[in-house]
């Protein structure tokens, strides 16, 4: 949706590692060579795109919220069933988010 100029300004604005090669070509720190290059190739060998759906935001929190409890001693079955429920409630609260 932004081109690589306008990542590349919002990262110059944030600091935050750019998204694309392009953009990061564009910034002073990003940059092939630039005192933060190293970032931006870690984040392209590792990271995770996002899932590109609108219950992103509900889907991570219930991950989130299990995981919590996993780790603070309730019972794992439990906890992801709850996280499946609120998920789907969120999906159902919304009409499916427009998907059939």
């Amino acid at each position: 949706m932004m081109q690589p100029k306008q990542v590349a300004a919002m990262s110059g604005a944030t600091g935050l590692v750019p998204t694309t090669f392009d953009a990061a070509a564009l910034t002073d720190t990003y940059k092939e060579g630039g005192p933060y290059r190293v970032f931006y190739d870690m984040a392209k060998k590792y990271a995770v795109v996002r899932p590109p759906t609108p219950g992103y935001l509900i889907i991570s929190s219930a991950f989130e919220q299990a995981a919590l409890a996993i780790r603070d001693g309730s019972d794992v079955q439990n906890s992801l069933d709850d996280a499946v429920d609120k998920i789907d409630q969120d999906i159902k609260d919304h009409d499916n988010y427009g998907y059939k």
